[in-house]
């Protein structure tokens, strides 16, 4: 495996933890809105632990990567964040607000037609990640670009978080969803180069690196000998992950389940971002200590295809819940949680097999750079047709 395989297989397996959150969530939602299951305290707690920190993980983890995609020229980052983000919130936020107008009388939240062009500025539903990652982008691209360093920008971050809570800023909903989430790309920034080395080394450098100043190795270790040094070395460090992950995750379970009700609303803003901060250390720890189990590549393969279970997952789930319900009758609570989460999850990722064959091929994204060398290469007579 290389360093690069290396790196990413953690960061893929998180956003597959991540990804299967938000289907669980969302369907959970979806189930005590329609009123299959009730809205009880163990509800309320499995919905309050999993937004404690399942959004900002995405953020944090998207931020990791920025200052490398923000090398780019500005005219090149514009076009892949269209391309990646812009594109399939236009194409999948009409798709799903079109087929909740024609079945509002069937969903949990109707809507008409007049409110359809208001996707340009008022995300709707879960769009708003996408609409919120793509600005919160670009803003961090416009500070890179006049060389704000890592420090300064979680700065800046740090005091945008806390401006809402001290003014107004606005009858914009999203300024204040990016005041928000952008301490969480901020932070993921700032971390990104630390993280994106750990577990990589060379077993040999990892024994040298060991060795006092000056200090000769002899003799030197044999690479099997060297090899499985580190493989001991990497089992502690998942053995520690798996621990820490339980720990954090348990705090995060303290925390929703006695929140602190007698502060302030600043007070309960700052100490909600700490324990996403946790619940995401949590979740990159749980990654890494699952990279050894059969699990890992799993999560791994959901981690690389975020971004269509996330635009695609609600409306295969409410077509299952509506269904199960108003068609055949079925309201088991069980039938519709497991097999809105099993669809939520098997649809897009059938919807994703259709367009890698290019059965579908712009289903997700739209390729305008690969586009555009086509044409290049193309006759005049030909690219003119």
């Amino acid at each position: 495996m290389t360093d690069t395989e290396q790196r990413r297989e953690w960061v893929d397996i998180s956003r597959g933890i991540g990804i299967v959150l938000v289907v669980v969530g969302h369907t959970l939602r979806g189930l005590v809105s329609s009123s299959v299951m009730i809205n009880s305290t163990g509800m309320r707690f499995v919905d309050g632990w999993i937004y404690a920190f399942h959004m900002p993980l995405f953020f944090f983890l998207a931020g990791v990567f920025l200052p490398r995609s923000a090398q780019q020229p500005f005219g090149r980052f514009a076009t892949r964040q269209f391309e990646r983000l812009g594109y399939p919130y236009l194409l999948w936020g009409t798709l799903q607000s079109v087929l909740q107008i024609l079945s509002s009388r069937y969903t949990n939240h109707a809507a008409t037609a007049s409110e359809l062009w208001k996707i340009v500025y008022s995300p709707p539903m879960q769009f708003w990640f996408l609409y919120v990652l793509f600005l919160s982008n670009a803003l961090f691209v416009a500070l890179w670009k006049r060389r704000v360093t890592r420090l300064g920008i979680l700065i800046l971050a740090i005091f945008a978080f806390a401006v809402p809570s001290i003014i107004s800023l606005g009858p914009w909903g999203v300024v204040y969803q990016i005041c928000d989430n952008f301490i969480y790309i901020a932070l993921g920034v700032a971390l990104g180069p630390a993280l994106l080395t750990a577990l990589v080394s060379n077993p040999l450098k990892s024994y040298q690196s060991s060795l006092a100043p000056g200090e000769r190795p002899s003799p030197l270790p044999t690479p099997r000998v060297v090899a499985g040094r580190e493989a001991v070395r990497r089992i502690r460090i998942r053995a520690g992950c798996l621990l820490f992950s339980i720990f954090g995750y348990g705090i995060v379970s303290l925390y929703i389940y006695r929140p602190p009700m007698a502060a302030g609303q600043y007070f309960f803003k700052v100490s909600a971002a700490v324990v996403a901060y946790i619940g995401i250390g949590a979740t990159i720890s749980l990654s890494i200590a699952l990279a050894t189990f059969r699990i890992g590549p799993m999560m791994q393969y959901l981690g690389e295809r975020t971004l269509p279970i996330f635009v695609a997952h609600t409306l295969a789930s409410a077509a299952f819940r509506i269904g199960l319900d108003k068609i055949l009758g079925i309201t088991d609570p069980t039938i519709h949680l497991l097999g809105g989460i099993v669809v939520g999850i098997g649809v897009p990722l059938i919807l994703v097999r259709l367009s890698e064959t290019s059965s579908l091929p712009y289903l997700f994204q739209l390729p305008i750079s690969q586009a555009r060398r086509y044409l290049i290469q193309l006759p005049i007579s030909q690219a003119r047709r």
